[in-house]
């Protein structure tokens, strides 16, 4: 579930210490939408077990290949900070980064957009929150993103590619890594195939 912890405006140094307290409560994960804060909770096991088989299949392509950086999920990206301050930071369920975009990497958020993401929709989102997720990324530098439908009987996997439609993509057909992920291409069942064991 994603709820708005505050209206009001929170900086990037203010979003950094927030995200990262002490607490006695639950594991959460936040992320930064134009300043306004959203707290999101743990997430089930459906989830849980869909971005660990995601990322090992896409982690080994990547590292096969030596293609750049993998991220597992939660890692904060400022997508955007704008003149006034206001950022926007996401945490996808799985990223990747480029060689040729790398930049070098501290204990902080990735500075920069990825350029492959995977999110993966939780029962609690709603279309308009995934679709504002969608702009956002390919608006600042996202070459490939995966929106990951998990839900029986119809899971699906909405791709989006700047300046190219939506495509959705189920059963025997092909997911490919175009020219951001080159050489890699899976049938959707086998991305789901994790949920049958």
């Amino acid at each position: 579930m994603q709820e708005r912890l505050a209206e009001s405006f929170c900086s990037l140094e203010e979003f950094w210490t927030l995200a990262h307290a002490e607490t006695d409560d639950l594991p959460r994960c936040y992320e930064l939408d134009e300043g306004i804060v959203i707290e999101m909770s743990p997430s089930g096991a459906l989830h849980g077990i869909l971005a660990a088989w995601i990322s090992y299949l896409l982690n080994t392509h990547v590292y096969t290949h030596g293609l750049g950086l993998s991220f597992g999920a939660e890692t904060g990206f400022i997508l955007h900070q704008a003149a006034n301050g206001r950022a926007i930071v996401r945490a996808p369920d799985f990223a990747f980064v480029s060689k040729a975009r790398a930049l070098p990497v501290s204990g902080k958020f990735y500075p920069t957009a990825p350029d492959f993401a995977v999110e993966i929709v939780s029962p609690s989102d709603t279309a308009r929150q995934m679709r504002r997720k969608a702009r956002q990324y390919l608006a600042y530098g996202t070459r490939l993103l995966w929106i990951v439908f998990p839900d029986e009987p119809d899971r699906f996997v909405d791709v989006y590619r700047p300046e190219q439609p939506i495509l959705t993509v189920q059963g025997e057909q092909l997911l490919e890594g175009y020219d951001v992920l080159p050489n890699f291409a899976l049938p959707v069942n086998r991305l789901f195939a994790a949920l049958s064991a």
